[in-house]
């Protein structure tokens, strides 16, 4: 399931504005979080998010801080707004390492992302083997998107659809909800995430070669370093 909602919604926290963020990021209603705790009140559990938006989720993240069976996984660019999103942050109490940030330099490209998927976030989600995805669907990292300094293109967002197509076949399925994405990244970068899951092959990205920066792959070191004490990587 695709909601097109609008406005997006994972800038907003329990009670407005999230983790000190100066405003609520054009965000009225968190929108995944209304979903997903229809799904833990029957008993739906774990649950895992994936925000993909170019802006850390800090309102999402701040409302299942202390929640051990709602796992979100963020990868978002750094150093923008809402300017949090470290990868110390980790979950409260019962939910360390629940929370996981991937926070990604500017200007990261294609095989940046997909070195982050391949390496960390499907290992993870296998790791967690969650009950249902909750995907916070922004594709404002779309090159020239506008807010963000990103440089994805198509054949990220294709890809990216293969794989998570490749995800639901074995995590019974995904809710995907509309977050970012302004101009080229509602024009292009949609419509090839779609593309992508619609036309399912399976196709492992460890048969691509991918050839990320070298501080992608420092950074990707520094988040399982953290996580290793929490999850099978």
């Amino acid at each position: 399931v695709f909601a097109l909602t609008r406005p997006p919604g994972h800038h907003v926290g329990r009670y407005g504005r999230a983790m000190g963020a100066p405003t609520q990021g054009f965000c009225i209603f968190n929108n995944i979080a209304g979903a997903i705790y229809y799904a833990l009140s029957k008993k739906v559990k774990p649950i895992l998010i994936l925000d993909i938006d170019v802006h850390h989720g800090n309102g999402t993240q701040e409302i299942f801080w202390r929640n051990p069976d709602v796992i979100h996984i963020d990868i978002h660019e750094e150093g923008i707004y809402p300017g949090t999103g470290d990868i110390k942050d980790i979950g409260g109490d019962e939910a360390r390492g629940t929370k996981i940030n991937i926070p990604m330099p500017p200007l990261s490209q294609d095989e940046d992302y997909l070195y982050v998927l391949r390496e960390l976030i499907i290992p993870l989600i296998d790791s967690i083997k969650p009950r249902i995805i909750v995907m916070s669907a922004g594709f404002d990292a779309y090159q020239h998107d506008g807010l963000a300094s990103m440089m994805l293109s198509q054949e990220f967002y294709y890809r990216f659809g293969v794989a998570i197509a490749n995800i639901c076949k074995k995590y019974r399925g995904l809710l995907a909800v509309l977050e970012g994405g302004y101009t080229t990244g509602l024009r292009y970068g949609l419509p090839a995430f779609i593309k992508g899951f619609i036309n399912y092959r399976e196709v492992e990205l460890r048969d691509i070669e991918i050839e990320p920066t070298k501080s992608v792959k420092n950074r990707v070191s520094e988040v399982m370093k953290i996580l290793k004490s929490y999850h099978s990587l």
